[in-house]
């Protein structure tokens, strides 16, 4: 049976800004492509799978801040991983 929609090991990282210096230093990593060092990085999707067939239905129940709007997006493609 063909999938509607596969996703696997999605993962999304947002940088943390707390103090004034945090800014240059996350767009620095950015512009040189480096990768944000886990003090700068709040990870707020990390490995997640799925597979929806034709004909299923799938929700997407959670707290407050748990990723919810982040998986959806992810998943419509308004962001990327």
């Amino acid at each position: 049976m063909s999938e509607l929609l596969r996703a696997t090991n999605l993962s999304k990282v947002y940088p943390k800004v707390s103090r004034s210096g945090d800014r240059i230093k996350v767009m620095m990593h950015l512009l040189l492509g480096r990768a944000l060092p886990s003090n700068l990085a709040h990870t707020v999707l990390d490995d997640i799978s799925l597979a929806v067939s034709p004909g299923e239905s799938m929700g997407v129940i959670g707290e407050n801040g748990a990723g919810k709007s982040t998986l959806l997006k992810l998943l419509t493609g308004v962001i990327h991983p």
